[in-house]
């Protein structure tokens, strides 16, 4: 099918009517999806495939972005500004382009993510290695790691904030796994032991949005929890979800959008920043304060319409940039502790959503960084959407062998879902690999310091029972030692 849109070309796309060019990329993308979820969810292990939450972004980001796209006027917006959201630059018009370029995406997302990396000389894991480890060392990891993820990366220097971070990301991690744990337990004190660890978790990831008002630390860890119940039971919960999802968007949606838009306009701070939001909201006409969320909250999932307007001015109006915004992003792998006047990638990334009129030719504050498939056009164009979207899934492929390989299946599939939450935007694999590459080492060596850790307890306990037996010592003094190390 690929290769049949490769060799038909955008033309036979483009004289379909709109709605027929929306419904192809809907039915794809719910295809694609249907097929990666029963992949993954009929294993016999606990695990959550690349190739699933991979087709579950392109879903939300793209396949119902042709629809939103096209009815968008259609819907019974009040106001102006919600009403026009989607209509300028054109993006209405080039939606059948962007359809078919989506498609490109989507396939080859899906062929990237179906090769196997396997070493054949590595013998077969259980897929539960490495969580008894993790559980008997749950606390002290989780005081270190939120430690550092609340504390100290907002007090860091900004030449190793970056640094520190890496290691904090793994407090996200250990969120999947209590989830996980949560779950998959069947004692009932047990498991709302773990629920209660897992609310605490979620609270303390939530922090930092109340000094930067970004939505996204109140819904990535919810999305990670959803994660880990979902690998523990193999199916999805419905009910929980939708309610969880409908108070989100009732209750506290209307207030994250004011604290943002409050942080954004430099006021308050903090709890005052929330609890003026909250008083906001209650004086506001509800009806006005929701469609403002909804508006907001589809603008944010929906990519295609960054995808419709580039794709407008290249190469017609812009010749094609051969890989220039990937040399840009090369500048990330030099480590701001030896380049401390390295300049913001994004920052430079912006200038050409300014070219295109996504961004105001004097708007200094927003940021509005293409994702992969747009990038992937305006560098090579249609076939290399298609070709570096096989190479986006086959990145994140390999990246799920190596922790399989040195670490487990259901290791991998907590740090991979992570890496998917944390890419909300969908950023091209070539500007998330010097991030992912730090994440990759630091994971694994953070999970063989808590091997080794674990390793030496019961070594120490067998050493001692030893000495004791030898040196003639009674049960009673035994069981007191054993005691002691504990």
């Amino acid at each position: 099918m690929a290769i049949a849109l490769l060799l038909s070309g955008p033309g036979v796309f483009m004289a379909l009517p709109g709605a027929s060019a929306a419904a192809i990329l809907l039915a794809t993308a719910g295809g694609l999806l249907y097929m990666a979820v029963r992949k993954s969810l009929t294993t016999s292990q606990p695990y959550i495939g690349v190739q699933c939450l991979l087709m579950v972004a392109f879903f939300l980001h793209y396949g119902m972005g042709g629809a939103l796209l096209w009815y968008w006027d259609s819907l019974p917006w009040k106001y102006a500004i919600n009403y026009n959201m989607f209509l300028s630059n054109g993006a209405k018009e080039n939606m059948p382009m962007a359809a078919y370029l989506a498609l490109l995406a989507g396939l080859g997302l899906y062929c990237g993510s179906c090769l196997r990396f396997r070493n054949k000389n590595r013998p077969r894991q259980d897929a539960m290695r490495d969580l008894g480890s993790l559980r008997r060392s749950i606390m002290p990891l989780a005081v270190i790691f939120f430690f550092l993820y609340v504390v100290v990366v907002p007090a860091a220097p900004t030449n190793v904030q970056a640094t520190v971070l890496v290691f904090a990301s793994f407090s996200q991690v250990l969120i999947v796994f209590v989830a996980f744990m949560a779950a998959s337990s069947k004692d009932v004190a047990a498991r709302w032991r773990w629920w209660m660890i897992c609310g605490v978790c979620f609270l303390l990831i939530a922090t930092p949005s109340l000094r930067s008002g970004m939505r996204e630390d109140f819904i990535k860890p919810l999305a990670l929890i959803a994660i880990g119940w979902i690998a523990a039971r193999r199916r999805v919960p419905w009910k929980a979800g939708l309610v969880t999802l409908g108070a989100f968007i009732l209750l506290v949606l209307p207030v994250l959008n004011l604290a943002k838009q409050y942080a954004l306009e430099g006021n308050q701070a903090g709890m005052a920043r929330l609890s003026g939001a909250y008083q906001d909201v209650a004086e506001r006409n509800y009806g006005t304060v929701m469609e403002g969320v909804f508006a907001n909250a589809l603008e944010r999932v929906n990519l295609l319409p960054s995808l419709a307007v580039f794709s407008r001015f290249y190469p017609l109006g812009m010749p094609f940039l051969h890989g220039e915004t990937f040399l840009l992003e090369t500048i990330e792998f030099v480590p701001r502790l030896f380049w401390p006047e390295k300049p913001e990638v994004g920052r430079l990334l912006d200038g050409y959503s300014r070219q295109v009129g996504i961004i105001g030719t004097g708007d200094t504050q927003t940021s509005a960084k293409f994702d992969a498939i747009t990038e992937y056009f305006i560098n090579f164009g249609a076939l290399g959407v298609f070709v570096l979207s096989v190479l986006h899934g086959a990145f994140y492929r390999l990246t799920e062998a190596v922790f399989r390989h040195y670490l487990s299946p259901i290791l991998a599939t907590f740090m991979i879902a992570v890496m998917m939450v944390q890419n909300n935007d969908f950023f091209s694999f070539v500007m998330l690999v010097p991030s992912h590459l730090k994440q990759v080492i630091a994971w694994i060596s953070i999970v063989a310091l808590v091997r080794i850790v674990g390793a030496q307890a019961p070594q120490r306990y067998v050493t001692t029972r030893v000495e004791s037996a030898v040196g003639g010592k009674s049960a009673r003094a035994f069981v007191n030692q054993k005691i002691e190390l504990l």
